[in-house]
Formats: structure tokens, sequence, C-alpha cells
């Protein structure tokens, strides 16, 4: 009995096909993709999500996968706690009185504080990001930093994805308005995390960067 539907290379094919080199292709064949072709990124054997088109692999970018803007305030108040109470330390130790006559913090002080504090989130921030792939805030929440493969991000890529916290105290400095300014930035990470279909911050984007869940 033949087969009524006919197969590839037989001329009497019922889908047209007619045996020779312009086959219609089946969905196999553009599962491993061809960039030339627009059909995506050849498929890594080693990883069965298949390459996101455009992003970050599948097993990374996956619905639940993403934390939302909550989860991630969550670590950054970790880490800023951290941060202020290291900061404080060494403000104490290197700076010498921290507190003026009337028992209250020095201004002085208070600019040293803030400008180890700030030197201080940099250079955790990108150290913990490239090497660990997350800060302690993230790791404590399941979280992790990656590039569009999956991998650590480069030094260039963390610092100019958190460069935003130096912006943001720089402004803050500003008399009377200056936490306005502060403030805004924090409103736009929060909204653009919220909106973006890959929970994207603005800074994400800058650093080609992308948070997920690690566990």
């Amino acid at each position: 009995m033949s087969n009524p539907y006919g197969s590839p290379g037989n001329p009497d094919d019922h889908n047209g096909n007619s045996g020779q080199s312009g086959d219609i292709p089946s969905y196999g064949d553009y599962a491993g993709g061809d960039p030339a072709q627009g059909y995506g990124q050849p498929q890594d054997p080693g990883n069965p999500y298949g390459a996101y088109p455009g992003g970050a692999d599948q097993q990374y970018l996956g619905g639940s996968m993403l934390p939302g803007a909550g989860v991630r305030l969550g670590a950054f108040i970790i880490d800023a706690i951290i941060i202020g109470i290291v900061s404080f330390i060494i403000g104490l130790l290197i700076g010498g009185g921290l507190t003026d006559d009337d028992g209250n913090v020095s201004t002085g002080a208070s600019i040293l504080i803030s400008i180890i504090g700030i030197v201080l989130w940099l250079a955790y921030r990108v150290a913990m990001e490239t090497t660990r792939g997350a800060s302690l805030g993230k790791m404590i929440l399941g979280l992790k930093v990656v590039d569009a493969n999956g991998n650590n991000l480069s030094a260039q890529d963390s610092f100019v994805r958190n460069v935003w916290y130096l912006a943001s105290n720089i402004l803050s400095m500003i008399p009377f308005i200056g936490w306005l300014f502060s403030l805004a930035i924090y409103i736009a990470l929060g909204v653009t995390i919220s909106k973006d279909p890959q929970k994207q911050s603005f800074t994400d984007k800058w650093g080609k960067a992308y948070v997920v869940r690690s566990r």
C-alpha cells in the first residue's frame, strides 16, 4: 500500500515535494537555526533550552526565572545594610572622632563616610558580579546576574550596570532638592524592571545584564 502523504524524494509526494533540493524544510530544519536566514542562533547540543532570539538563553529568561522589582529591592536593601555598616566602621577607624562638640556627626565625617560607601559599593558589586555572579544580598534571596550567554558579567559591564549608584549619591548632595533627583532614579529602576518583558532595568540594559533566579 502506498503512502498517501508522500515523502521527501518521492515524485508522487502529495505535499508538493518533487524530490529535489527545493523540498519544504521541516520544523527540525529550523530548530538548529540559520542566523543568515533569520531563524535564530545555532543550538548548543549541551543546552536543551536552545538560544533565546536576541537575548539570553531560555533557561534564564523563562517566566518565573525572572525576579520582579520587589525581590530585587530586598537584595539591594541587604547589600546597602552590609555596605553601610562596613563604611561606618572604616570611617570610624580612619576619620578619628565622628562627632562634633555637640555630639552630632560632623559634616566632614558624613562626607567621608559617603565617599567610602560609594567606593566600597562599586568595588563590592563589580567584584561579586564578575567572580560569583551575585552580591551577598542576591545570594541570600536566590538571585544571580548574568550576561546574554548566562555567564558572569565582565568588569566593564558590571561597572556600567552599577554606576547609577554613583549618580544617585552625587545628585543627592544638591541642596534642598537633591533627594528628589536621587529618589527619581530609584523609582525609574523599579518602573523599568516592572514594565520590561525581560525584567531589565534601564541600567541592566546599559550593562547588557539579566537578573535571574539561581534557585
